[in-house]
């Protein structure tokens, strides 16, 4: 939720404008109030919609068929003006958090909370479908959370939209056949309950559901929309429409409903004093609206979700502490264990800064984020304080970097520059990078650069810098702070692995923790990096194949930013020097993003180190690449790539950058952005590359195909059994041994009926010269999500279908002792 802008009306039609609640696909939403009414959401269309006539004619066709809707967990339309110049529908809004913004802020849902959502948005759907209507367009931001239920946040106005572009307004969560129907919303319904499950959109979250309501879920998301339920069978084996409403919160869920919905009554209440309101004037709604440019200006970082309307983040992730009055934005996702523990400590919005900056350090003294003109050494990092000079004013932006990094040796009193254990750490090194090409925005700790054209003094006059990647090894140490506390493996999961070019490290990304970089044989952990990561596969992480460098997706918090923008993120561990980039977009300009921001979905680097790939998600409204390409010698970005959808990004050698999107690979040229060559008929996402040649490898109905694109020929194959007679199964990855001895794959399917199935994972492990599965029969074999093998082949790193990380011997596949945490 965020204040007014001066450019928002204060009012429309007979409602009161409060505060911002953010975009959803057509509309700027808002929270209203009329006299001696509850609060409602007031969508004003976007200018670039107002003006479509087949828009407006479907939009106005879906508020009518609206009006006298009986049902009691979806939000009723209680006022609209469709004939206007421009549109606008009131919908009720019950104080209390959106779905996706209580899972952004806390993590997903403790499983007592889900039984009760299920429910109620099944009942909803189902009261929908009676009525004749379908929904079309149910997706976790379209979830409201009231101290009493869930409900869905309106009767399905954003299928306008879909009717325009013939396509629906929310891809992830679209069903495969298209259009709405009631199947369509089944599928949406079992995509949102298991997001809010597992804080993971897609497949990587069906592991994560309770088993309770795996199977029916799994159900759901059927391929043929004959085979899944329907709405009304849902509401039955759920328990039936009596229960829905009856099942209360879990008292952490519902404490933080209260707060959200304290925090919305607070900005009513101000308003109506006139504390708050609409700056400039007294304009009302008969014409152009002031501010709808058609630029939606709030970004998810799980998953990069648009943000509609309805949404109001818990504690934990609104910018400026929610109510409009200031405060450090933070970004951190508070785990519900620790909910109590943090409100008590006094902070009660649940706000704290990347990991490595103080919650006093990195302000300019009046609590408000610091950012902006004035960069010098280290901004926000531990040691700095306000009117040190080392923090960031107010401003223009500067061109400098960020350092997470601990107190030098003299100020935190550790002799010799270890600490007490004994590592090593260094003082933040500032890094002078070029200025061509370059603006840095300052968030919350970390330099965030982004690309725009360089002006011809500086293209004239910019010197080479010593770069984001320093080079030292990882054996010189780590210049970010140790973890404050122990890892609780029963209370967080684990995403993703990555070993270090050496191996001597295992950097690893979990809920919770966020970022962390362990010592595998001592089994330490050795550094906390980032406290949130994004749980999108190929968000990281991913070392680099020279120093000691990796890279990450990490949401990050921006002052006009409602939800914090994932954004790829670089950490030196021997410098701390933390970097974010942007890739192929328009960073802000004066703190203010000109458009959309497009969050980062994967990170990757070219073989020998000198570039970083940053691939963004792709926005059906921005005509931009998807791919940019980053100088790591200086932090600019060098060019970009792939005008389409991509979802994994890999470098294949010198000059050549392969992407997947869902269907085709291309090979690209980094110096000429062209299409090099393509490979077809690639049935699921997730591919591998095999550096230093023109061979991919693929899944292709039941078999991993390793292909030779440049010949266009075979090399191997090696067949999943089981996979192809599965109903729906699901592709996890496919890994090649540094050494190309050996292949590991994983996948997974629901097994039994809706009610009491499991989820089955399958893994093979081939080896390559003899095509011999050495899972097969192999008892003792270690299951898993994820695997990253050793540099040297020495042990594996997996990712186990409980989430847990297990250290695994490559030649048995046995377990090497109990898990990591």
């Amino acid at each position: 939720m965020l204040p007014l802008h001066p450019h928002d009306p204060p009012s429309v039609g007979p409602f009161r404008l409060h505060a911002r609640l953010g975009e959803d696909a057509y509309a700027r939403v808002y929270l209203a109030s009329a006299p001696g009414e509850g609060p409602v959401a007031v969508r004003v269309v976007r200018s670039g919609y107002a003006v479509d006539p087949d828009f407006r004619a479907a939009f106005a066709r879906l508020v009518e068929d609206a009006y006298g809707l009986e049902a009691r967990f979806v939000c009723r339309v209680r006022d609209a003006d469709t004939e206007g110049a421009v549109p606008w529908a009131a919908v009720d809004r019950p104080p209390g958090p959106g779905l996706a913004d209580l899972v952004r802020a806390r993590g997903p849902l403790p499983a007592g909370a889900l039984h009760g959502l299920a429910l109620a948005l099944a009942s909803g759907l189902a009261d929908l479908h009676a009525a004749g209507r379908v929904h079309g367009s149910l997706w976790p931001e379209g979830v409201v959370l009231s101290s009493g239920s869930a409900l869905i946040a309106d009767p399905g106005l954003e299928w306008a939209v879909a009717e325009l572009r013939r396509r629906a307004p929310h891809p992830s969560f679209a069903a495969p056949e298209g259009g709405a129907s009631p199947a369509a919303d089944v599928f949406a319904w079992a995509g949102t309950v298991s997001f809010a499950a597992s804080g993971v959109e897609g497949a990587p979250g069906l592991p994560r559901i309770p088993l309770q309501l795996r199977g029916l879920v799994e159900a759901c998301l059927r391929r043929g929309p004959e085979l899944r339920p329907s709405s009304a069978d849902l509401v039955r084996m759920l328990g039936g429409e009596g229960a829905a409403g009856a099942v209360p919160w879990p008292p952490e869920v519902l404490a933080s409903v209260h707060e959200a919905a304290e925090r919305q009554r607070r900005a009513l209440d101000a308003a109506g004093s006139g504390a708050v309101g609409a700056p400039g004037g007294t304009r009302e709604v008969d014409g152009a609206v002031g501010g709808t440019d058609g630029e939606p200006r709030t970004r998810a970082s799980h998953g990069a979700f648009e943000v509609p309307g309805g949404g109001v983040v818990g504690a934990g992730g609104e910018s400026g502490g929610g109510d409009g009055t200031g405060g450090a934005p933070g970004d951190e996702t508070v785990p519900w264990a620790a909910t109590g523990a943090r409100e008590e400590a006094g902070d009660a919005d649940g706000t704290r800064p990347l990991a490595g900056t103080p919650a006093d350090g990195g302000t300019d003294g009046s609590g408000s984020a610091a950012g902006g003109a004035g960069v010098s050494g280290r901004v926000g990092g531990p040691g700095a304080s306000a009117g040190s000079g080392d923090t960031a004013g107010s401003g223009s932006p500067a061109a400098s970097t960020t350092s997470g990094a601990p107190e030098s040796p003299e100020a935190s009193g550790t002799p010799g520059g270890t600490d007490a254990a004994g590592r090593r750490r260094w003082r933040g090194r500032v890094l002078a990078l070029s200025a061509a090409g370059l603006a840095l925005a300052v968030a919350a700790g970390i330099a965030v650069w982004s690309y725009r054209g360089p002006t011809g003094e500086e293209a004239a006059g910019s010197e080479q810098g010593t770069g984001m990647i320093t080079d030292a090894s990882c054996r010189d140490g780590t210049a970010y702070p140790p973890p404050e506390e122990e890892v609780d493996g029963e209370a967080v999961n684990a995403w993703g692995t990555a070993f270090s070019p050496d191996g001597d490290l295992l950097a690893v990304t979990a809920s919770g923790p966020g970022l962390m970089v362990w010592d595998w044989r001592g089994r330490e952990e050795v550094a906390r990096l980032s406290e949130s990561v994004a749980p999108v596969p190929g968000a990281g992480p991913v070392f680099a194949p020279v120093g000691c460098a990796v890279a990450a997706v990490v949401p990050s918090p921006y002052e006009d930013q409602e939800y914090p923008v994932a954004v790829a993120t670089t950490f030196d561990l021997p410098s701390g020097t933390t970097t974010g980039h942007l890739g192929p977009q328009r960073g802000p300009v004066d703190g203010n993003w000109p458009g959309t921001p497009r969050g980062a979905r994967r990170v990757s680097f070219s073989p020998d180190g000198a570039l970083l790939g940053v691939t963004l998600e792709r926005n059906a409204d921005v005509n931009a690449d998807s791919v940019g390409l980053v100088d790591t010698r200086t932090g600019a970005q060098t060019g970009s790539l792939v005008p389409d959808l991509a979802y994994g990004t890999e470098f294949a050698g010198p000059g050549r950058v392969v992407t997947d999107d869902g269907g085709t690979i291309t090979v690209w040229d980094t110096g000429t952005g062209e299409e090099l060559h393509t490979v077809r008929g690639v049935s699921h996402t997730g591919f591998e590359v095999v550096p230093g040649t023109d061979e991919v490898l693929y899944p292709d109905g039941d078999r991993i195909v390793w292909w030779d694109y440049a010949e266009r020929a075979e090399v191997a194959s090696f067949r999943m059994p089981g996979f192809a007679e599965a109903e729906e199964p699901l592709f996890l990855g496919v890994v090649l041994a540094p050494d190309r001895s050996r292949v590991y794959a994983g996948w997974f399917h629901a097994e039994g009926d809706s009610a009491d199935g499991e989820t089955r994972h399958v893994n093979h492990v081939w080896d390559v010269e003899t095509g011999e599965d050495l899972v097969a029969g192999n008892e003792d074999a270690v299951p898993f999500r994820q695997v990253s093998v050793h540099p040297g082949g020495e042990v594996l790193a997996a990712v186990t279908p409980e989430d847990r990380v297990v250290l695994v011997d490559p030649e048995t596949l046995e377990a090497l002792g109990p898990p990591l945490f």
